[in-house]
């Protein structure tokens, strides 16, 4: 593929459905290889390391996200939604990731002397200095990673993360059996992020031209829409990761180690679900923008499927929270257990608030996103605190709870406008709602029969997907729905049978 098809690919509209599939299709296939590696990562490396080790570590991650968001500045984003893009445009966004994340960094490893004094924790220091340095890696593959999205190379992309999380996993697992201790959790994240950048260079032919002036009429529109993302993303970080903050300044961390160890179990089949359709998500409705109908489909042929995989495992890990953390992470663990239940209430809303971000993002309205974002967050931010008192259990509960509330109203003003609208979403999740209860019963019953281990748990979790689906296709609806998806599936594998062939 030369430069010109990387910048630009026109697909139309049989092209364009055929490749949303098969993004999906790779997307799901490399994230169960991811959430397996990880999973297994996440089992040795808890019972290698101490909470201590996770809760330093988790001191110095919201600074380093932070700068991430910065440094980025919504430019990616920016520049998938805008379905244009020249030499010029792309090469200003390198360099202008670069430079910033160069200045955050610096002052990140000044900096870390000051972070450490503030938790009162020495250890801290040098793994923010450390970290802050490795930052610079992530926006020199930025924009490749950027049109892999946006011209659906998701095989590529596929690659890329897989061998990146292989290899860094086999180092920070090496590290730790050779007692590095801490130092084990940052190998293993300089080894994948080194090497996802070797890879993703190999993977795209594109390169920066030399710096140089753009005209500003050029890369206005980036930089406001990239300006006003940057702001919700900011906002939202701050409402995700002052719970860290907090509970690590207040309680310490052995504390925030729990608590860090609940919300990360929670987030690793969350983020394998999520991930692969929010990938195609913004791609493939930027695209149809300006289409209603094809844009409407879309929309909740993507949504259902992150429903219909994310309501099984989240009333799984509901009802059986305590017993899922003490046979997986180890009975050190089991404060973690109360937090990842209610926690894993938050997943149930999960799919539908991150598709409030492709319904804004891919209609390029990006101010709202600005407004909504700040609003919500600062509501995040009060419920943690008021919550605070509580320890990390109440820190849990204050996010949720504000997150029940807040979640339809936000959805509603949302949908207000646009290809979907608010009576189509509200209507469209009463399925997912009345399917809940009786998986819930069953989930509940098939723990109090069978005996506490391991296998039990798979079994149950492995056998809600069926009884979900089952009982949300008796739903007028929802059969209609699961009917649709099947099609979208036989489709699929049938159109990569004819390619084979």
């Amino acid at each position: 593929m030369d430069k010109a098809a990387l910048l630009s690919v026109e697909l139309d509209r049989s092209d364009l459905k055929a490749a949303s599939r098969r993004a999906i299709a790779i997307s799901y296939v490399s994230q169960v290889a991811k959430f397996v590696i990880q999973f297994l990562y996440t089992i040795v490396i808890a019972r290698l390391l101490t909470p201590g080790d996770f809760g330093v570590v988790a001191m110095a991650t919201p600074l380093l996200a932070f700068a991430a968001l910065l440094a980025d500045i919504g430019l990616s984003q920016a520049a998938i939604q805008n379905q244009k893009l020249s030499q010029s445009q792309l090469s200003f966004l390198f360099w202008l990731n670069i430079a910033v994340t160069a200045a955050l960094a610096a002052l990140i490893v000044f900096s870390s002397p000051l972070v450490a004094s503030f938790y009162g924790e020495p250890r801290v220091g040098p793994v923010v200095a450390i970290l802050g340095a490795l930052m610079i890696v992530g926006p020199i593959g930025a924009q490749h990673t950027v049109l892999l999205n946006r011209n659906f190379a998701f095989g590529r992309i596929a690659a890329v993360e897989l061998t990146s999380l292989i290899a860094g996993s086999v180092v920070g697992v090496a590290a730790a059996l050779g007692g590095f201790g801490i130092w084990s959790i940052i190998l293993n994240q300089a080894t994948a992020s080194g090497v996802a950048l070797i890879l993703v260079w190999l993977a795209v032919r594109w390169r920066p031209s030399s710096p140089s002036r753009v005209p500003a009429s050029e890369i206005r529109h980036l930089l406001q829409f990239g300006a006003n993302v940057a702001v919700s993303n900011i906002f939202n970080f701050a409402s995700r990761n002052i719970d860290n903050v907090l509970i690590g300044k207040v309680w310490g961390e052995a504390s925030l180690g729990v608590y860090n160890r609940a919300y990360s179990l929670l987030l690793l089949p969350l983020n394998q679900i999520m991930v692969p359709i929010s990938k195609v998500a913004l791609p493939l409705l930027s695209r149809v923008q300006k289409e209603p109908v094809p844009y409407h489909i879309a929309f909740w042929r993507m949504l259902d499927l992150a429903l219909l995989l994310t309501f099984p495992v989240a009333l799984f890990s509901m009802i059986t929270h305590q017993q899922l953390i003490h046979l997986v992470l180890g009975a050190k663990w089991d404060a973690a257990g109360p937090i990842f239940g209610i926690l894993a209430v938050g997943a149930l809303f999960a799919p539908v608030s991150q598709s409030a971000n492709w319904l804004l993002l891919s209609q390029g309205r990006s101010r709202e996103l600005r407004q909504y974002g700040m609003v919500s967050s600062i509501g995040f931010v009060c419920a943690i605190v008021a919550g605070l008192r509580g320890g990390p259990m109440g820190v849990a509960t204050g996010y949720i709870a504000f997150g029940i509330v807040q979640g339809p109203i936000l959805w509603w003003l949302i949908t207000r406008k646009g290809p979907v609208g608010s009576k189509s979403l509200f209507l469209g999740l009463v399925p997912y709602v009345l399917a809940s209860l009786p998986v819930v019963l069953f989930i509940y019953g098939l723990q109090c029969i069978l005996p506490a281990s391991i296998w039990s748990l798979l079994l149950i979790l492995f056998l809600s997907y069926p009884v979900f689906t089952g009982v949300f296709a008796t739903l007028p609806q929802g059969r209609r729905r699961v009917f649709e998806l099947v099609t979208e599936a036989k489709d699929l594998v049938a159109g990569i049978r004819i390619e084979r062939g």
